[in-house]
């Protein structure tokens, strides 16, 4: 089962001496380093408590998944826009190969809109970190797919803490 999303970077050309936790710590979460040592992730960003609340509404788990990105590169500044053509590229030398013959869950419209182009099969739904809509709600959505997918569990009303 594969999560696909389409703005978090994990690895770059330019840093690819640089651990990806020295890169998050650099990157204004020093403080989170224990966290990230510990789980591999940040639970209380908004992308990552949508992630866990839709996983704990299918009775899931960060083990039962797999969470990849469109874009494998890291940006040279934080706030950097990546360009489309440098998406594309990515997704065509890395994204499509691990994707191929999973169940595929896009994640926010560029995620979408590249399964689309490369005929994978997938289930489109809003980025976790939507603006406009709750947690809860951005939440119900991916646990709604997750379910579509045949992932279905103990469905729970599991808000997140920080659900605005």
């Amino acid at each position: 089962m594969f999560l696909l999303f389409h703005w978090l970077v994990v690895w770059g050309t330019e840093i690819a001496k640089l651990p990806i936790l020295e890169f998050f710590v650099s990157h204004g979460h020093g403080r989170e380093r224990p966290t990230l040592q510990e789980l591999g992730y940040l639970p209380n960003i908004r992308f990552n408590a949508v992630i866990d609340a839709a996983l704990a509404r299918q009775g899931l788990s960060r083990s039962d998944i797999y969470v990849t990105q469109t874009f494998h590169l890291v940006p040279r500044t934080r706030s950097e826009r990546i360009s489309q053509a440098a998406i594309r590229r990515s997704f065509d030398e890395v994204t499509r190969f691990e994707l191929q013959g999973r169940k595929v869950i896009a994640l926010g419209d560029i995620a979408a809109g590249e399964c689309e182009r490369h005929h994978i099969e997938h289930i489109a739904v809003c980025h976790p970190s939507r603006r406009g809509h709750t947690n809860k709600k951005n939440a119900s959505e991916i646990a709604d797919a997750l379910a579509a997918l045949g992932f279905r569990g103990t469905v729970k009303d599991t808000g997140t803490q920080c659900d605005q």
